[in-house]
């Protein structure tokens, strides 16, 4: 890494402020958004609840409160209470978007359940109630778990869309569905591409992709806060069925580039090693 940015001219002085940038942007647009929303919508218990989750997981994420707690050793139950209610509010808002009503009903069941694991997790890590310490094959059930949550907010949207929600509430799941789609996109993606030797020699294209990739993942977790404050506050709310067309033209033309590129250069790159 400090290779490829030396060649590139950039000091790690330079990364290491460019990633503290990246970071304080993300939170202060999680922030911003929730206090736009309050602003805006002060009398709405669904709009109060987006907002105060926006703020808090804005807060905590990424890890901004452990390290004052680090410091501050004071701070740490505080600090974990935060922590364990911003991961518990971000992840329950998708069994409640866009009304803050559970749909299906079974869903506050899941969510409940999604609380007590989350919290115990939370207070509690490295110990019996944190299914990721168990020994293998057990802590297998921590990823089932994982899956089986995710799996049930992806569901609880669909079931929504296509048999509750109306006009409105459909434009406000789809922009917030869309961004999410974006986000996971990027992070699976992200984390394929870095398991390719290419991108782990030292050299330009290393620093290169780690520069790429930290903005691209950025922005993308970034379209979250902002397509809720677009659901939320019903802003032009309908523009979203010609960004998501024009995204899939794009979309599949950048991956097909990629694509290429990655196979080109793994080819040659074998074809040297050959030689």
């Amino acid at each position: 890494m400090k290779v490829g940015l030396k060649q590139l001219g950039i000091s790690f002085d330079s990364y290491a402020a460019f990633w503290m940038a990246a970071l304080v942007t993300l939170v202060v647009v999680f922030v911003g958004m929730g206090a736009i929303i309050f602003w805006r919508k002060p009398d709405d218990r669904a709009a109060l609840y987006f907002s105060l989750t926006l703020v808090v997981f804005g807060t905590i994420w990424p890890n901004t409160l452990g390290t004052l707690a680090n410091i501050h050793p004071v701070l740490s139950l505080l600090v974990t209470g935060l922590e364990s209610f911003g991961l518990i509010a971000f992840f329950v808002l998708f069994y409640l978007f866009p009304n803050a009503q559970f749909v299906p009903r079974w869903t506050r069941f899941v969510a409940a359940t999604f609380i007590v694991s989350t919290a115990l997790a939370t207070f509690f890590p490295g110990s019996l109630v944190d299914i990721e310490n168990w020994p293998p094959p057990l802590n297998l059930l921590g990823t089932v778990e994982i899956a089986f949550f995710f799996g049930t907010m992806i569901y609880a949207q669909i079931y929504r869309y296509r048999r509750v929600s109306g006009a409105v509430e459909r434009q406000q799941t789809k922009w917030v569905v869309s961004a999410l789609l974006v986000a996971i996109v990027s992070f699976i993606g992200t984390g394929t591409l870095e398991g390719l030797p290419v991108f782990n020699q030292p050299g330009i294209l290393a620093a290169l992709f780690a520069l790429s990739s930290s903005i691209g993942y950025g922005f993308a977790f970034m379209l979250v806060p902002i397509t809720i404050g677009i659901a939320v506050l019903r802003y032009r709310l309908w523009d979203i069925d010609l960004i998501i067309n024009r995204a899939l033209v794009y979309g599949a033309l950048t991956a097909c580039i990629v694509g290429i590129y990655v196979l080109v250069v793994g080819y040659l790159g074998a074809l040297l090693r050959t030689d």
